[in-house]
């Protein structure tokens, strides 16, 4: 489904990601494990048009480098930002159909699917009146979440989702993750919390200094020594 093929960043004169090449198949879940800093975020925002690029990104054999952000959400490669970024002064349902708007989405189509997010976030539910700056660190990042499933994606890059939530949202997070799995969206993650991610995701990759170093199942990253020792707590 997805294909990086030698993808190269500049911020500047400094190189950001060093040749980088990966894959993500129809219905998995692939996890970026790496460091503040390894090329995680830039590499997510190379995918979805966000900063220029050298190399290839190939989406069901298309090439994506060189269009606009709006394209290659159009063509089924939704992107959800750290840092949430929803608009703070629209409702939970205003977030969740300006999203779907934004893709000529026709008003039937939104309807059915703000009440097929809310279904996934029951917790959005109860608040779908809330106005955004008024919601938790847990439900800004559902709806953010959400708002990137309005676009019927085929892809979603998720960067850093649990960056700041408490343990037990942690925990509903991932599961969310494995039920938009479930439900035919294929996920790339790019995630700090190795031992979750790497437990998740049907195959992984670590990120170092913007170089793909390792890579493998989820399962064989969780037990190879390297990754335990820079990512798990050195084997506890």
């Amino acid at each position: 489904m997805l294909e990086v093929e030698n993808l190269e960043v500049f911020y500047g004169p400094v190189q950001a990601l060093f040749g980088v090449s990966l894959r993500v198949e129809a219905g998995e879940i692939v996890t970026l494990v790496g460091r503040n800093g390894a090329g995680k975020s830039t590499l997510l925002r190379a995918i979805s048009g966000l900063v220029p690029a050298c190399g290839s990104v190939r989406f069901a054999g298309e090439e994506l480098l060189g269009r606009a952000p709006e394209q290659i959400v159009r063509r089924g490669v939704a992107h959800v930002p750290e840092g949430r970024r929803i608009f703070p002064g629209l409702t939970v349902v205003e977030n969740l159909q300006v999203a779907a708007y934004a893709v000529g989405a026709p008003e039937a189509r939104v309807r059915e699917d703000v009440g097929r997010v809310l279904d996934l976030f029951p917790g959005l539910r109860a608040r779908s009146r809330s106005y955004g700056w008024s919601l938790s660190g847990g439900e800004q990042q559902m709806l953010a979440i959400g708002r990137g499933l309005m676009a019927r994606p085929r892809l979603l890059l998720l960067d850093e989702p649990s960056l700041g939530l408490a343990p037990l949202l942690v925990d509903e997070l991932f599961r969310t993750i494995g039920e938009i799995r479930s439900a035919g969206t294929a996920v790339l993650l790019a995630e700090q919390n190795a031992a979750m991610a790497l437990a998740l995701a049907d195959r992984a990759y670590v990120l170092e200094n913007g170089r793909i170093t390792r890579e493998g199942p989820g399962s064989e990253l969780l037990q190879d020594e390297g990754v335990i020792a820079a990512y798990l707590g050195g084997g506890a």
